[in-house]
């Protein structure tokens, strides 16, 4: 089975943290393509992104990390920092407002 790793880089994200949330327990409960690892990196948020995400981790340690650091450096600093955490055969980086739908990654499989 190919191992998936999907990054989320998040700055001040509480908006959208609560459905990418289900988003991400629906696709993981329904998909089986995929050994999915799913990486959050809070990039100095303000709001409560860092608690809704901690919560969250806690809750699905078996397939989901979470790096924080307190000094916003931007996304470009956020996505390294996620993809050099991440062991997946394929990586993605997504957007947490699910922008591009989680099953999108499925019209990937074929290439």
């Amino acid at each position: 089975m190919i191992s998936l790793s999907l990054v989320f880089p998040l700055f001040n994200q509480e908006s959208n943290l609560p459905k990418l949330f289900v988003a991400l327990e629906d696709y993981i409960r329904k998909q089986n393509y995929f050994a999915l690892e799913v990486v959050f990196v809070d990039d100095g948020s303000t709001d409560n992104t860092y608690e809704l995400v901690f919560g969250f981790v806690e809750k699905h340690k078996e397939y989901s990390k979470f790096i924080s650091y307190e000094e916003n450096k931007g996304r470009g600093y956020a996505l390294r920092q996620g993809m050099l955490e991440v062991n997946g055969d394929w990586r993605l980086v997504l957007d947490p407002d699910l922008s591009a739908s989680l099953e999108e990654i499925e019209k990937l499989i074929p290439f």
